[in-house]
């Protein structure tokens, strides 16, 4: 793991700071990093801190406790283990004091890389605390030097001495603490660390060191009580800034690693010489199931990418590591299944400097995708072979009177009334006549409020079926028009000849009922005449005979009159 990339998983506060001294070691206890604090402090231990074993910079006696404390951290992984140590100094029978705090330093993919060690110089506090035991006549002097709080307690738990620091801190003034016990003053609760701490360091004649917050203050400090023949010694600081910038690290790094862990899609990050930097556990399990090996920090990337598309995906990693931004889709065979994924490979900067310094490899499974879009061509075969066999002209307008979809039918319409075929997107007022634009739109208005509108009407010499229906979508809210329009000519036609031979039996029914039964009545009277009174004169007979040549002759004409009703209007007309 290079400096950039441990960079990376820290936080900026932290690294800027002149305070403290972070070193990160790696799991065999060589130094991969250390800040510019550690290294001008003990640059006369070595030039280069990188790839030296940790021992170097500590005091030989306290190599045990440095390893007993890495043991601790690994017993307990999401755990800081506290611990002083001495630094050489200058001279080879010195050495500094100094208070760490070591953790386990894990990539992104929560794995174990390293030892986090943050420490500042106790050298003073150390000193302090070794002379106040060893001349309590001095501490009066000693305790207003100090850079810490300070203040002593006697056995019955009163304040017997106390620094301007500790009052500042406490904020009471020392006349109002001296000679008054530290429970009538200050809680003694389970919410603190310090009544406990106290007890024990008071009974059993050790040293504690413990953290605790002050939430009136908003305040974390860090305190040493041992037991002296005073009584109780307790140096203390104010570590709010220290804390914040320890939490923030937290955060970061907890953030990063939620956000790559909760997603579906797989992320590994390279460097220029394709060396795995990190990955996340989705990358882990794809490039299992893809080429059967398990992703491993500092392996060269290549080996994860199958031969029949390392080429294609080396040629989009190279326009990655020149700024270029590329993405490709791939179809690999996962568990005997070919299943579809894309492969981003996108430019990875130095935050600070804005050098590129790898890239990220993202996979993207986009099976799912891929098969609906699959479904949904085979859907719009379907309905497009479907609104293309219908003699029907189907538009689809949405609302904002654009069209949307036209089948060939209503492309042949458009084609044939305005001399070119509606495009989508076009305006569908742009293939309305101008005397009809104005009731049009009000037809649309009404569609999208809900309503359906059928109506036919007439254009030069055809007649036409206008259709007009809201589209909706799954959710039931209207997003559209459908426009459909139907040559009924020949339907019209053949309805208007139905109409005049429906016309014309009514007239042929009426002559039949009313014209035709008076001469047909007028014969058979004469006819009852001839036949019933023979002793009529022949002169009556003539004028009967007569009389019926006349109905006769009206009959003829009245059946003539029908035979051209009819004639007139066959049904196969």
């Amino acid at each position: 793991m290079t400096k950039d990339d441990i960079e990376q998983l820290l936080s900026e506060c932290l690294l800027r700071s002149e305070t403290y001294s972070l070193v990160i070691t790696d799991l065999e206890g060589r130094y991969i990093y250390v800040n510019e604090v550690f290294k001008n402090r003990f640059a006369f231990v070595c030039n280069d801190f990188i790839g030296q074993p940790s021992f170097i910079a500590i005091y030989p006696e306290d190599h045990d406790k440095c390893l007993q404390a890495i043991e601790q951290v690994f017993q307990n992984p999401d755990k800081v283990v506290k611990v002083n140590l001495r630094k050489p100094d200058t001279s080879i029978n010195d050495f500094y004091w100094t208070h760490w705090e070591f953790s386990l330093f894990k990539d992104h993919n929560k794995n174990p890389v390293g030892i986090l060690c943050l420490g500042h110089d106790i050298t003073e506090t150390e000193k302090a605390s070794r002379q106040a035991k060893e001349f309590a006549q001095k501490v009066e002097t000693m305790i207003e030097e100090i850079t810490d709080g300070f203040y002593v307690l006697n056995r019955e738990w009163k304040f017997i001495k106390i620094n301007t620091v500790a009052e500042q801190i406490l904020g009471i003034p020392r006349e109002k603490l001296l000679g008054h016990t530290i429970w009538d003053l200050f809680p003694d609760t389970p919410d603190y660390n310090y009544p406990t701490a106290y007890r024990k360091a008071m009974n059993e004649y050790v040293t504690v060191t413990f953290e605790d917050y002050r939430a009136d203050l908003d305040k974390w400090f860090s305190t040493v009580c041992y037991s002296s023949q005073e009584g109780l010694t307790v140096f203390f600081k104010d570590i709010t800034q220290e804390k914040k910038k320890q939490f923030a690290l937290e955060d970061t790094t907890n953030k990063l690693k939620a956000i790559l862990e909760s997603t579906h899609n797989g992320y590994i990050l390279i460097n220029k010489d394709y060396k795995i930097l990190h990955f996340n556990e989705v990358a882990k399990i794809m490039r299992y199931d893809y080429v059967h090996r398990i992703l491993v920090i500092n392996q060269d990337v290549r080996d994860f990418i199958s031969l029949e598309s390392k080429n294609v995906l080396m040629d989009l990693f190279e326009k990655a590591m020149q700024g270029q931004a590329t993405v490709t889709e791939v179809k690999r065979t996962i568990q005997g299944k070919e299943t579809w994924f894309e492969d981003y490979f996108l430019p990875v900067y130095k935050e600070a400097t804005q050098e590129l310094i790898g890239v990220t490899l993202k996979t993207v499974n986009i099976d799912d995708r891929k098969q609906a879009e699959r479904k949904m061509k085979e859907q719009d075969y379907i309905l497009r072979a479907i609104y293309n066999s219908t003699t029907e002209a189907i538009t689809f307008i949405d609302k904002n009177f654009l069209v949307r979809f036209g089948n060939q039918v209503a492309k042949g319409f458009t084609k044939q009334f305005f001399g070119k075929e509606a495009q989508l997107g076009d305006n569908v007022f742009d293939y309305t006549l101008p005397e009809y634009q104005e009731e049009f739109r009000d037809y649309f208005e009404r569609v999208l409020s809900g309503e359906h509108i059928t109506m036919d009407y007439k254009y030069n010499k055809n007649y036409w079926k206008l259709s007009l229906y809201p589209v909706y979508d799954d959710e039931h809210i209207i997003i559209g028009i459908a426009h459909n329009v139907l040559d009924i000519t020949k339907r019209k036609e053949k309805e208007e000849v139905v109409l005049k031979q429906n016309e014309a039996l009514q007239q042929i029914s009426w002559q039949q009922s009313h014209e035709l039964r008076r001469p047909v009545a007028s014969i058979l009277g004469l006819c009852d005449l001839l036949k019933n009174y023979k002793n009529e004169t022949e002169e009556m007979k003539s004028k009967y005979i007569d009389s019926m040549l006349q109905a006769a002759n009206e009959l003829d004409k009245i059946i003539h009159k029908i035979v051209f009703l009819a004639n007139e209007n066959e049904y196969d007309k």
